[in-house]
């Protein structure tokens, strides 16, 4: 399902607006009025949505609210996924990092001495 698709899906299970609406809806930049009329008709060929005779509303249809809901989760979990997935690396990076600095800190209290005195060797 096309991000479009999922979108128009949306609006119309939050509330049924006019056909003229989602042509206006999408007409953000992002897609253009040709893009739009083919995802719904996409989406009635599909059976996913209806208009009912006499009116300019789109609905759902029982299948189109199934889909809908399933793509919805699918988008949740992945999003989960990716946050899953971004702090397990966050901690693998500290993981290689704190031992590294803790190397680095030791070399540096125990050669103390020696750092400082090559340190003003420099300067003077």
């Amino acid at each position: 399902m096309t991000e479009l698709e999922f979108y128009l899906l949306e609006k119309i299970s939050s509330s049924s607006c006019k056909s003229e609406e989602y042509i206006s809806l999408c007409q953000n930049g992002k897609y253009d009025i040709n893009t739009t009329a083919d995802a719904i008709y996409s989406l009635q060929s599909q059976k996913l949505i209806y208009q009912p005779v006499g009116t300019t509303k789109y609905s759902l249809t029982s299948l189109g609210n199934q889909a809908y809901n399933s793509e919805k989760e699918i988008r949740k979990k992945d999003a989960s996924d990716k946050c899953d997935k971004r702090f397990n690396r966050n901690i693998a990076i500290a993981g290689i990092l704190v031992p590294l600095v803790i190397f680095i800190l030791g070399v540096a209290t125990e050669h103390f001495g020696g750092i400082v005195d090559f340190f003003v060797s420099l300067f003077s």
